[in-house]
């Protein structure tokens, strides 16, 4: 087929399927050299929007749609670790985390999906603070953490409350760190 034919032949198709822009919207932001949140959430947010019903809801059989965008900018922030760039990787884990989360109570997530890619994000957290060289970044991911695990989205999951502690820790790599950070410790 000549180029025109299927440049024309992809128009046709993305104005009849609007989930098809957004991929390939999704693929030209991911393609970028860094991204911010907001570029981020909005992949997200379309493949969520796409996955809804009338009612609003994300029922059984659309959860592993709903998840399309978190797995896309999910495999983008392990590109960004397997190139040691966790400052990077960290803005897309906190933003999966912030919109995944309520959305289990908007979806029947009964398969699994929305639980896994959360899951993905703690994973993905562990490897920023065992990647963090820099102090700054280190107590700046800390404070996220902390943060994190206090915020009003995990009131019922406890088990993450705990996870964002446990890896709070984690980033903690010296005594002079560890003291700063919680307070001088009496070893008496």
């Amino acid at each position: 087929m000549p180029r025109e034919e299927i440049n024309a032949a992809l128009l046709d198709y993305a104005g009849r399927e609007p989930d098809f822009v957004d991929h390939v919207l999704a693929r030209r932001t991911l393609k970028a050299v860094s991204s911010g949140k907001d570029q981020y959430r909005r992949i997200i947010q379309n493949a969520v929007d796409a996955a809804r019903g009338r009612d609003d809801f994300i029922g059984y059989g659309q959860t592993s749609r709903a998840v399309d965008g978190a797995e896309m900018v999910l495999n983008k922030a392990q590109e960004f670790l397997a190139k040691k760039k966790p400052v990077e990787a960290l803005l897309i884990f906190q933003t999966v985390l912030e919109d995944m989360i309520p959305l289990l109570q908007e979806a029947d997530d009964s398969d699994g999906y929305i639980g896994d890619v959360i899951d993905q994000s703690f994973q993905g957290l562990s490897e920023c603070a065992g990647q963090a060289k820099d102090p700054a970044f280190r107590k700046e991911l800390f404070g996220y953490l902390l943060k994190e695990a206090g915020h009003k989205r995990y009131q019922g999951w406890n088990s993450w409350r705990w996870k964002l502690l446990t890896i709070s820790g984690e980033t903690v790599k010296t005594p002079d760190e560890r003291d700063e950070l919680f307070g001088k410790i009496d070893s008496s």
